[in-house]
C-alpha cells in the first residue's frame, strides 16, 4: 500500500469508510462517535468540520482487519497469529530497502511560511471536554541525530498558538534520546517535522519499537514488499519526510523552552495531571491542495491506538523475550491491562525457572519502563486469554512464595498507577518520569521432587486426550452437530 488515498478508497469500496452527512461542530462529538465505533468494531469515517476547509478522517486502523490490511497481512486471523507474524517480520532480513529521495511531491503543492503559518487552519479540536487543549493525535514526529540516525515516532502534540506546539519527549522513547544527545552537544534546538497523513506503511513503522539506530522509514518498506519509501526534503530544514504526506509541519524543537502540557484523554483510560513539555516553533507548513487530516482519540479499551499498539508493541516485545528469556514460548498483554500487565509463557524444565523468567523479563526495555505486573505461566496457558491467565493465577500461585515485589523505579510518566512524578525536567531536558514498584508473579505449576518447590504431588490439569479430541473434531459433523 503506497498511498493513503488508495487505502481510503479501498476502505470506502468495502464499506469500511463512511462519509458523515452532518458536519462536526465540536471535538467531543468525534470522541463520542469514536467511542461507539470502538465498542462495535465500527468503520472508519470522514467528516467535514464547521469552520474548516480540511476534512478529518478517523478510525482508519481501528479494527484488527483494517490494521492487517495496512500491514499487508491476511485478514481474520487471531491476535496471537498477528503478533507472531509481526515478530517474524521484525526478525526477518528480507523485504527491506533504503528510502528513496525524490525532488517533487504532492505534499509541496501548497506552502505557508513564516508569517503565513497558522495552525488554526487545521481541524485540530479539543477531542474531549476534559482535555487541556487541542491535540494532534496522529502526527508522526521526525528528528535526526548524527549518532543515532533518523527517528519517526507517534508522540502526542498539543497546539499552543498559531505557530507553536509542544511535543511529548519521554525519556524512554527514541525522541527523548535524540533530545538528550542534542543537549549533550550544547545545542539549544534541533530541526523537526510533524507529518499528518502518509501511506499506511509509515504509520505502521512509526508505531513499532524498532532498535534505536534503525530507521523507521527503512523499516516501513517491509510493509510494501520491499519497495522503498519515497522521501523529500523539508522547505525550512534538512529533515526528510514521506513524499506521500498529506500535511507537513516544519520547525525547531526548543531544548530549553517548556510550557505546561495536558491533560489529555490517554490510552490507559484516564486523564493524567499536566506536565512540562518541550516547545516546537513552527516555521513552515506544506500540504496537498486538498488534504485530509488524520486524527484519532484514545481511552477506550478497543480504541484505534490500542489496536495498533497492542499488536505492534507485543510483536516487538515477543522478539525481545525470544532473545532474553530461557524457554520462552510466547508473551502477551491482556488488552484490558492497557499494556501495564505482561504475561509470559515458558517451557518450564526445572524448579525455580518461573522466578528466573521474572528476572529475565524485567531486563526487557518495554517491561522495565512500562509494565507494572509480570506474570509467568506454563506453555499450556495462552497469554492472550484472560480466562486462562486468571485460572493460572488462582490455582498455581502461593502468594507468600510466588509473588516478588520490586522496589520503585522510573517508569513512563503517564503510568496511572505510579505513586509520584519527580520534578526532574530541568536536569534532564526531557519529560518528567514517574516512579512505581513492580510485581512479579510465578504462576507456573510447581515441581515436586529433587530441589522441589512443592511439598505434595503437583495437580495435573484436566484436558481431553489430544488424539481423541482431534479425532472427534475431525468427525464433528458425523455426530450430527
Amino acid at each position: 500500500m503506497t498511498d493513503l488515498r488508495v487505502y481510503l478508497e479501498q476502505l470506502a469500496k468495502d464499506k469500511e469508510l463512511v462519509q458523515l452527512k452532518k458536519k462536526i461542530q465540536k471535538g467531543d462529538e468525534v470522541f463520542s462517535i469514536m467511542w461507539r465505533l470502538n465498542s462495535t468494531d465500527g468503520p472508519a469515517f470522514q467528516a467535514d468540520v464547521e469552520g474548516f476547509d480540511i476534512p478529518i478522517v478517523a478510525n482508519i486502523f481501528g479494527t484488527k482487519n483494517r490494521w492487517a490490511r495496512a500491514c499487508g497481512f491476511p485478514q481474520n486471523l487471531e491476535v496471537g497469529e498477528y503478533i507472531e507474524r509481526f515478530m517474524n517480520l521484525m526478525l526477518s532480513k528480507e523485504n527491506i530497502a533504503e528510502p528513496r529521495v525524490v525532488k517533487d511531491a504532492a505534499c509541496k503543492e501548497t506552502k505557508f511560511a513564516r508569517a503565513e503559518v497558522d495552525l488554526g487552519r487545521l481541524p485540530v479540536l479539543k477531542w474531549h471536554k476534559n482535555d487541556g487543549a487541542p491535540f494532534i493525535t496522529m502526527g508522526m514526529v521526525v528528528t535526526q541525530d548524527p549518532k543515532f540516525g533518523r527517528n519517526v515516532g507517534c508522540y502526542r502534540i498539543m497546539i499552543v498558538n498559531k505557530n507553536t506546539v509542544t511535543i511529548l519527549t519521554n525519556a524512554n522513547q527514541d525522541i527523548g534520546i535524540h533530545v538528550s544527545s542534542a543537549r549533550a552537544r550544547g545545542l539549544s534546538s534541533i530541526p523537526c517535522a510533524i507529518v499528518v497523513g502518509a501511506e499506511p506503511a509509515v504509520y505502521m513503522a512509526a508505531c513499532t519499537k524498532v532498535d534505536l539506530k534503525e530507521d523507521e522509514l527503512r523499516f516501513a518498506s517491509r510493509f510494501n514488499e520491499g519497495k522503498s519509501i519515497e522521501i523529500i526534503k523539508c522547505e525550512s530544514n534538512d529533515i526528510y519526510v514521506p513524499a506521500s504526506s498529506e500535511i507537513v509541519i516544519e520547525g525547531d524543537l526548543q531544548l530549553k523552552e517548556t510550557v505546561t502540557e495536558g491533560p489529555m484523554s490517554e490510552w490507559h483510560g484516564y486523564h493524567e495531571e499536566p506536565m512540562k513539555a518541550l516547545v516546537m516553533n513552527v516555521n513552515c507548513i506544506t500540504q496537498r491542495k486538498k488534504p485530509v487530516f488524520v486524527t484519532t482519540v484514545a481511552g477506550h479499551e478497543h480504541s484505534e491506538e490500542e489496536v495498533m499498539h497492542v499488536i505492534q508493541q507485543q510483536g516487538s516485545m515477543n522478539r525481545q523475550c525470544k532473545q532474553r528469556i530461557t524457554g520462552f514460548v510466547r508473551a502477551g498483554c491482556p488488552q484490558a491491562g492497557r499494556g501495564f500487565t505482561v504475561v509470559v509463557a515458558i517451557n518450564k524444565r526445572f524448579p525455580g525457572w518461573g522466578k528466573h523468567a521474572i528476572a529475565q523479563a524485567y531486563s526487557i526495555p518495554y517491561v522495565a519502563l512500562t509494565a507494572n505486573n509480570i506474570i509467568i505461566v506454563d506453555e499450556d496457558i495462552d497469554p492472550h486469554s484472560s480466562e486462562e491467565v486468571m485460572w493460572a493465577l488462582s490455582t498455581r500461585v502461593d502468594p507468600a512464595r510466588d509473588v516478588i515485589i520490586f522496589p520503585p523505579t522510573p517508569v513512563n510518566p503517564l503510568n496511572p498507577a505510579a505513586r509520584r512524578r519527580p520534578d526532574v525536567f530541568e536536569t534532564t531536558g526531557i519529560t518528567d518520569v514517574s516512579v512505581c514498584s513492580k510485581m512479579g508473579i510465578d504462576a507456573t505449576l510447581k515441581k515436586f521432587g529433587a530441589l522441589e518447590e512443592h511439598y505434595r504431588p503437583v495437580s495435573k490439569p484436566v484436558r481431553p486426550d489430544k488424539e481423541t479430541y482431534e479425532r472427534i473434531c475431525a468427525q464433528w459433523s458425523e455426530y450430527g452437530f
